[in-house]
């Protein structure tokens, strides 16, 4: 059992729904790369229903806002990630991971839960504190929209996908409707299955930008967050049950590299002005022209592993990878990194015609659909 599994660490907040948030006495990202905060309940789920990992992340969203757009402690935290994942004891932990913009070893960087770090409790004492001080206006205002959350609110019409199938092309889609699509992705970031689920563009306009997005109280957006996820947990439940982990992240972004890399994120303004540059890049002021957009659309990721086991993947993309190796070479600089992730990218393998099928077998005729009437449309709390 990992330590971060074994302690409740520093609570900040508990629902009236039975769920706590807290920052784990040892996170497995050291404090001045980000924040690592997790979600639970507060006693064993002996009967779990199928919604409650998308019960913790409604929460955990609303901790990521605050991370990832709050004016935070330094050092600065300017995104956040979501995953979902089974903890030792198989009960569902939905996790936020803060990012710090400017470090190397963790700015955009996918984080591997067993890389526990030792206890750093001043820092996180004073991390606890400040969410604490959230919690009394923030979090209590997110938790009174909890009941109306109403998943799949209208009726779920899966569309007719085309017979023939090209394995070779970047997305393989599998299951779409009006709002979302389902692909699989021909060269896997894993040795296994990797899996997206997309809210589609025609419906949401490019306007479902960040998992966390309210716009003053609007839920249309975490509503569709939710319903992205719920997708993804009934194809994990259908695929492969208690298996591989679903992952919301972004990090790949290219506007999420900061300007000095050609990207879109202020460094200096971040360090001069932080809420002026973080408001710049909010989607509801960009979309009133005043600011820029980072260019991260949510998509949700589930990922299987071939051999079961926990999920690993490269910190960033292969071409990203072999250009980074050829600079820090020509600089005389660390290569470590880069060989690591060419090396996890080297165990993956494109899609198969195999895990194709498998994956089409187990969602098609009405599968999913159904799988989704039943476990998850309605209320996310409901009230008996």
């Amino acid at each position: 059992m990992v330590e971060s599994e074994k302690t409740t660490g520093y609570q900040f907040f508990e629902t009236q729904n039975g769920i706590t948030l807290s920052i784990p006495e040892n996170p497995p990202i050291p404090n001045q790369e980000g924040i690592t905060i997790q979600v639970k309940s507060t006693s064993p789920e002996i009967s779990p229903s199928p919604k409650n990992p998308l019960q913790k992340l409604f929460y955990a969203l609303a901790a990521a806002k605050v991370t990832a757009e709050g004016n935070m402690f330094f050092p600065l935290n300017a995104w956040a990630n979501t995953r979902i994942r089974k903890d030792s004891v198989g009960e569902d932990l939905v996790e936020v991971y803060g990012r710090v913009p400017g470090k190397e070893s963790s700015w955009r960087k996918a984080v591997n839960p067993q890389d526990n770090q030792p206890a750093q409790n001043p820092q996180n004492v004073i991390k606890k504190n400040y969410f604490e001080r959230f919690a009394k206006r923030y979090f209590e205002l997110w938790q009174k929209k909890s009941p109306d959350i109403n998943l799949f609110n209208r009726q779920i019409e899966p569309e007719t996908l085309p017979d023939q199938v090209d394995l070779k092309g970047e997305l393989v889609e599998v299951w779409k409707t009006e709002r979302y699509s389902v692909v699989l992705v021909s060269e896997p970031h894993l040795k296994g299955i990797h899996l997206m689920v997309y809210p589609r563009n025609s419906y949401w306009k490019e306007k479902l930008t960040r998992q966390w997005r309210t716009d003053g109280g609007d839920e249309q957006f975490v509503t569709g967050t939710l319903e992205a996820t719920a997708i993804a947990l009934a194809a994990q439940q259908l695929i492969a049950p208690g298996q591989g982990e679903i992952h919301n992240s972004g990090n790949w972004a290219s506007g999420l590299k900061t300007t000095d890399e050609g990207g879109k994120l202020s460094l200096q303004q971040l360090n001069e002005n932080p809420k002026m540059e973080l408001r710049s890049h909010r989607p509801d002021l960009v979309e009133k022209g005043k600011g820029s957009p980072v260019g991260a659309n949510v998509h949700v990721h589930l990922y299987i592993p071939e051999d079961g086991g926990p999920v690993v993947l490269p910190t960033m993309s292969k071409k990203e990878a072999q250009q980074r190796l050829e600079t820090a070479k020509q600089e005389g600089k660390p290569l470590d990194v880069y060989q690591k992730d060419l090396a996890l990218w080297g165990k993956t393998k494109p899609l198969s015609q195999e895990d194709f099928q498998r994956v089409k077998n187990a969602l098609e005729n009405g599968k999913l659909t159904q799988c989704l009437i039943e476990n998850y449309q309605g209320l996310l709390f409901p009230s008996n």
